[in-house]
């Protein structure tokens, strides 16, 4: 918008055309919006940066208030010198340097929070994977024994005629299937 506006002065008074002041009018408009939306930025979790505040400031000393369509007339009541003009684009292309290195910074530790919260969750992943195995031989252990024990009493069963009885380790269905057996070889 400050380019806009040195750019369309300068064609204004070296063409002497009013679209020319329109167009001034309308990049100045459009600047001062924007420099205002920037300050509304401010929240009291994050405090602006205090450049933005003081060109403001100058701009509020350059356009106290905003002119009137009535007194655009005068071509010196809307122009601002290339040297304050370029001031200002200085500043705010330093500003913008420093924030792009400021949101940068900000994406790199992102993305380094994201490696880290990937590893995390392989190892979770890991761990899930070896508990899950753990549990899964602990309980294909607890019944496979009964199991077991109870194919060795059935098979001894013709062998002696009678077997000794099957240890119950258990009171699930297991242990009552061991019972059940028992009792059947007892009444044989």
């Amino acid at each position: 918008n400050l380019l806009s506006m040195e750019e369309n002065e300068k064609k204004f008074f070296l063409l002497n055309k009013e679209e020319y002041r329109s167009y001034f009018v309308t990049a100045q408009r459009d600047f001062e919006s924007n420099l205002i939306r920037i300050l509304q930025l401010e929240s009291k979790e994050k405090e602006l940066d205090s450049s933005w505040k003081e060109l403001y400031r100058n701009y509020r000393a350059q356009f106290p208030r905003p002119v009137p369509e009535s007194e655009q007339s005068q071509a010196g009541s809307l122009w601002i010198s290339e040297e304050v003009i370029n001031d200002w684009i200085e500043r705010i292309s330093k500003r913008r340097s420093e924030t792009e290195s400021e949101v940068e910074a900000k994406i790199l530790e992102l993305n380094r929070r994201g490696q880290s919260a990937v590893r995390w969750g392989f190892v979770g992943l890991g761990a899930s994977f070896l508990v899950g195995l753990l549990g899964s031989m602990f309980l294909a252990h607890t019944m496979h024994r009964p199991l077991r024990e109870l194919t060795k009493g059935i098979r001894a069963m013709p062998q002696r005629g009678r077997s000794a009885p099957i240890p119950i380790f258990s009171r699930d269905e297991f242990g009552e299937l061991a019972q059940a057996f028992n009792e059947m070889a007892d009444r044989l």
